[in-house]
Parts: structure tokens; sequence; C-alpha cells
């Protein structure tokens, strides 16, 4: 999350809703003296919890004297619609946390992957019950981004693909011209051959980018696997009708409150 006391703004970065182009665009105007990202248990009560993905009521709760300076400032959040959201999330979650990377395995593969990862939080019950659980940061509900328990304290939240009227509203408070950069793509894609090995293994991916050529031609790869997306002849989940159906109502169901809380003028998809 970004704060700004010289601006008085303060950005609650929801989790796979385009908040990182727009962290990355705001961070110079952070000016609370530390940064509010990563893990540090011994500012969050010994609780490992993400601190660039804090809700409201979590930020309130850890920084209690922060929160009083800026509960009046104005707050903001992006949303995302919460089908398209979460089978972004799947593909973070296993590129971050798990052996699979969705990216580079076959369409049955990120299929059955997919499904697993529903039934492991389906186990959960709720996206309120996965909050605790660092590994599940990215599954957590949206409300916790724009609704406070605590009486007089309003958020505006933007659509994702309305992040242009937010940087347009920051950079007239700012005085600094912010541009808004597309999220990344976070649908599965295939990479060339040849560079697959390079991108999946991870510890390499920093030295190998430092060679000569190396990172252009991964760029070139990706580029060309998303302008196959574009027109439709790219690789992509083999997920069946029942199947889709079956990930469409999990996420009615598992973000309940999400839903009965949307934000007014922002409907999720149905």
């Amino acid at each position: 999350m970004i704060i700004s006391h010289k601006h008085r703004f303060v950005f609650f970065h929801n989790p796979k809703a385009g908040g990182t182009s727009i962290r990355r665009a705001m961070e110079p105007f952070h000016d609370i003296g530390f940064g509010l990202w990563h893990a540090d248990p011994a500012q969050t009560r010994g609780v490992t919890v993400d601190r660039a993905h804090l809700g409201i009521d979590e930020f309130a709760g850890y920084y209690p004297e922060l929160w009083a300076q800026v509960r009046d400032y104005d707050l903001f959040c992006l949303v995302r619609d919460p089908q398209r959201r979460f089978l972004s999330s799947v593909s973070e979650y296993c590129r971050t946390f798990t052996d699979t990377d969705l990216r580079l395995v076959s369409p049955e593969e990120g299929r059955d992957m997919v499904l697993r990862v529903v039934g492991t939080l389906a186990a959960k019950g709720v996206a309120e019950n996965v909050v605790d659980d660092f590994t599940l940061t990215h599954f957590r509900p949206q409300h916790l981004y724009w609704h406070s328990a605590q009486r007089g304290v309003a958020v505006t939240a933007y659509e994702t693909g309305d992040i242009a009227a937010l940087f347009a509203r920051l950079s007239g408070r700012t005085g600094t011209a912010l541009e808004a950069r597309q999220e990344r793509a976070a649908q599965t894609y295939d990479l060339p051959k040849a560079a697959q090995w390079l991108h999946a293994a991870k510890g390499l991916q920093g030295a190998l980018k430092r060679v000569p050529g190396v990172s252009a031609v991964l760029d070139r790869g990706k580029a060309l696997a998303k302008a196959r997306y574009a027109t439709g002849q790219g690789r992509r989940l083999a997920l069946s009708e029942a199947d889709g159906q079956t990930i469409t109502d999990f996420v009615r169901d598992f973000y309940a409150r999400d839903y009965a809380l949307w934000p007014e003028g922002v409907p999720p998809a149905p």
C-alpha cells in the first residue's frame, strides 16, 4: 500500500487487481519513512502477513497511530470482477507457492491444477478464512479494501478497467502526470520451447537477464504469446463447460460477502 502525507491519500493494494502498476507509479509519493510491503511479523504482532495487501481494518489494527493520522485522507483502491480475479490469483499462487507454472504446462495439467486449488479453498469455507494464511494472500476477499467496520470511513473504489480515471485523479492531486499501464496478463501462455526451461528456473532468472540478449529473447517470446492470445491462437486451460460452471459457482459462494457488499456503481459480472 502507498501512503502520502504530503498529498493526503492512501492507496490500499487489493491483490490481483492491477495494484502493482499503480503502486510502482505512486511509490515516489510514499513518505511515511518505511515501506509497507513484504512480511515483517515484528510490526504486525507476530502475524506473518503481506503488508502490501493489508485491508483497511487490518492496517488500523496493526498501525493505530498511523491510521489516526490518515483516516481522514482520501482513500482509494482498485476492484476487479471476482471471476477474472480468481483465475489470475490461481496463476499467481501456482507460480509462487507450488512447482507448477500454469504458463508452462499443458491445458489439461492446468485444468487439473485449477480444480485442485478450488478444492483446497473450498475446504476453507469462505474467503474470510484465508486472511491469516500468507500463502493464500492473493485469494483474500476484496471487501477488505473498500469496506470498513469503522463508522465514517469512506473508500473510493475504481474498477480495474478504469485505472486511467484513478491516475487522472492522482495526477491532479500530486501535480505529476501519471501514465496508466495495462495490468500484466495473467492467462497461461506458451513460451518458445527453447526459453521455457530458462523461465521455469526461477533461481537463474536474475543472472540470466544480465546476459546480453537473453532478456530480449524472453520478452519477445512473451510478447508473441500474448499476441497469439489476442487473436485466439494461444494455448488456454482445457476447461469444459461443466468445469467453468463449477468455478463460477465456487467463486460466488467463496466470495459471497464481496458480492453482497460490492461497491455501488461497480457491479461484478454475472
